[in-house]
């Protein structure tokens, strides 16, 4: 069929450019007619066995893209065939012991659905390890807290803050420590009171979390 195609496709150009230079011969010939009786009648004979090569590479066209078509149809021999019923045999086979244990732990689901070791995904879910989901600081605290959980290297930056003065412009750094990552919030003696967030989002971009921290004024000396 490779064979055929190159073929098919170097015929096809040919045609082309065969009725082309048809075409062409034919504004001459309209031309010629005017101009010059003989050459005219010389025209109409170039045209004349032009367009018999014309029909010619198109009935040979035709028929190797008719064999194209025939040649797409295949037949396996016996022996394909029963090397292939042997294959499949052994793919059923192989799929058996897996749709067992599919079944068994589908239908184990109902019962372990309280469980929370047995939650899918558990212990992966994004989290602040902190106790609560927001926190009060002071003016010239700081605040460190570690996030838990995910996929991949989360990403961790402070939201809402007051002002984007750098002399009150609370600072937040990242680290990884062991494998877990952890922020930390230094708030200047300047910095706004006022609420903010720390977020968190993993590194599927999927699992987020926050923790709101609320500034209050520092007690006056």
């Amino acid at each position: 069929p490779s064979t055929s195609a190159t073929a098919s496709s170097e015929l096809g150009r040919q045609a082309d450019a065969v009725e082309a230079k048809l075409k062409a011969l034919e504004v001459a010939a309209a031309k010629d007619t005017k101009a010059n009786k003989k050459q005219a009648e010389q025209t109409r004979e170039d045209i004349k066995q032009i367009t018999a090569d014309y029909e010619a590479l198109k009935k040979q066209l035709t028929a190797i893209q008719t064999n194209q078509t025939t040649t797409l149809s295949v037949r396996l021999s016996s022996a394909d065939a029963i090397s292939l019923s042997h294959a499949l045999s052994n793919l059923l086979k192989a799929m058996r012991p897996v749709n067992e244990t599919l079944s068994r732990a589908y239908s184990l689901k109902p019962y372990v659905k309280s469980i929370p070791e047995c939650q899918p995904q558990n212990g992966l879910a994004l989290e602040f390890a902190f106790d609560s989901d927001e926190t009060t600081l002071q003016q010239g605290q700081t605040f460190d807290v570690a996030v838990k959980g995910g996929v991949g290297i989360p990403r961790i930056w402070l939201s809402g803050a007051k002002s984007n003065d750098k002399n009150e412009m609370p600072k937040l750094v990242t680290v990884i420590e062991g494998g877990i990552a952890r922020a930390q919030l230094t708030l200047l003696p300047t910095t706004p009171t006022g609420v903010m967030h720390i977020m968190a989002v993993d590194g599927s971009g999927k699992q987020r979390d926050d923790i709101k921290v609320i500034v209050v004024a520092a007690p006056k000396k």
